[in-house]
């Protein structure tokens, strides 16, 4: 969601909330050609937050996932290397 901030002369900060990132750029530079402060900013959905944080979760998982693999192989690896030592030494 795109939000509009407008400044106005007494400092006070108004936002108009727009879904079409056109729109909102149209409604910044007209309220600019007009003299007032106004920028954009970018504030992600409900859907998007939940979005980013089943990816965050997923990330999570696999990287236990592959440590835990890790760990399992180092433990195999130095049972392998121990029964070499043994038989060569």
């Amino acid at each position: 969601m795109f939000v509009v901030k407008i400044k106005s002369s007494t400092g006070l900060v108004s936002q108009r909330r727009y879904l079409d990132k056109k729109l909102a750029l149209g409604v910044m530079f007209g309220l600019r050609s007009a003299n007032q402060q106004a920028w954009l900013e970018y504030e992600p959905t409900d859907e998007e937050i939940r979005e980013a944080h089943d990816r965050a979760l997923l990330a999570d998982f696999v990287r236990w996932v592959s440590e835990k693999e890790l760990s399992q192989y180092a433990a195999e690896r130095d049972s392998v290397i121990g029964e070499y030592m043994k038989e060569r030494y």
